[in-house]
């Protein structure tokens, strides 16, 4: 089968790819679309290459042995009817990922630049309205925000121990009727540091989860993100997809130190995270857990 118009790469970490292709016209414009959404590159097509296949057409079938995409027909012009399109894309790409070992999180992606560690990732992580877009509007330099609603985190695959790598994901609701619009490079990644649940409080302080706690917060922060991605399914396959989510967040719990972040409305909190990163990267194997033991409480 020879897709419509150009095939588009999603190339993540730890030597993920899917390719995206059309199966119609109409799907192919979307492709478009998408692309520069996401920022992805045309790509080469193989019939056994991973791929996800777009399509309006009720008729059609993709190959043997890999996903379709089904989108119903849309009025053109209907920016309220294309982001569910998106949506829905973005729904099978994160079922395609998951199961290659990426969890796709509630929050906003944040990126210290250490002076002896490097950059580092840091996910603000919080339920919608909690004041994830609020708090990295007001980091200051040198800190930069890369997104502030959806994170892709994957392992790498080089290394003996487990180390994270944190993909910026498109805010969608951005795209609908009157919103600002935006484009997000997906495909950049910088390496996880920590990941901090956001809480709004009088006082600014962290309090460290252990790896328990960690891992249900970081499901309940994939389900959150993830809502689309259960509608619809049979019950076996959402205790499947459940029950992947739950053990990428065990492992993610496992290597990368999670936290509480209590924070105000107009405190310098990324002052408190600074000096908690830069002492804890200093530190002999700072990417253990346990590390967090003696964090004072910040104000």
């Amino acid at each position: 089968m020879i897709p419509v118009g150009t095939v588009y790469g999603l190339h993540l970490t730890g030597g993920t790819s899917i390719r995206l292709a059309a199966g119609d016209s109409k799907s192919a414009d979307l492709l478009n679309r998408l692309a520069l959404i996401m920022q992805l590159e045309p790509d080469g097509y193989s019939v056994c290459s991973s791929c996800l296949w777009l399509t309006v057409d009720p008729l059609f079938s993709a190959p043997e042995g890999q996903r379709m995409c089904q989108l119903s027909q849309w009025p053109p012009g209907k920016a309220e009817v294309f982001f569910y399109q998106l949506m829905k894309i973005s729904s099978d790409l994160q079922r395609m990922l998951l199961s290659r070992g990426a969890l796709l999180l509630h929050s906003a992606l944040a990126v210290y630049p250490d002076p002896v560690a490097g950059e580092r990732g840091v996910l603000l992580a919080a339920a919608g309205g909690t004041g994830k877009s609020t708090a990295v509007s007001r980091l200051q330099s040198p800190w930069r925000a890369l997104c502030d609603d959806a994170v892709l985190v994957a392992m790498e695959s080089d290394f003996p121990e487990p180390r994270w790598r944190a993909h910026p994901w498109p805010t969608w609701s951005r795209l609908l009727d009157g919103g600002p619009g935006g484009s997000w490079p997906v495909e950049t990644s910088v390496s996880l540091g920590a990941v901090y649940f956001l809480n709004r409080d009088n006082l600014e302080w962290i309090q460290p989860l252990g790896r328990g706690q960690a891992a249900v917060r970081l499901q309940e922060s994939a389900r959150q993100i993830g809502n689309l991605l259960l509608r619809g399914r049979l019950p076996a396959e959402k205790r499947s997809i459940l029950a992947a989510q739950f053990e990428q967040a065990v492992k993610l719990a496992k290597s990368i130190p999670c936290a509480d972040l209590h924070l105000t409305l107009h405190g310098a909190f990324w002052q408190d995270l600074e000096q908690e990163l830069t002492q804890r990267l200093r530190k002999a194997g700072s990417a253990v857990q346990s590390d967090w033991a003696g964090v004072p409480v910040l104000g």
